[in-house]
C-alpha cells in the first residue's frame, strides 16, 4: 500500500514538519521520496478558481 503525505503550509509555518517526519519515520513503514514545493500564488488561483467562485470568497483575486 502507498500513502501520500502533504505537510500543509500552517504546519511549515509553525515549523512542525520534523515533527511529522520523526513521527512518520517511528511507523513501519518506508519513506520513499520527499520534496518541498512552494507553489505559485497564480497557479493555486487557477486551481481553487471554480471554489473560489462558487464560495464567493472576498478578498481573493482572478
Amino acid at each position: 500500500m502507498k500513502s501520500f503525505v502533504l505537510i500543509k503550509p500552517d504546519a511549515m509555518k509553525r515549523r512542525l514538519e520534523h515533527v511529522i517526519l520523526n513521527e512518520l519515520k517511528s511507523l513501519p513503514c518506508v519513506i520513499s521520496k520527499m520534496k518541498e514545493v512552494v507553489v505559485k500564488e497564480e497557479v493555486i488561483l487557477k486551481h481553487y478558481h471554480e471554489v473560489i467562485v462558487r464560495l464567493n470568497f472576498q478578498g481573493l483575486k482572478r
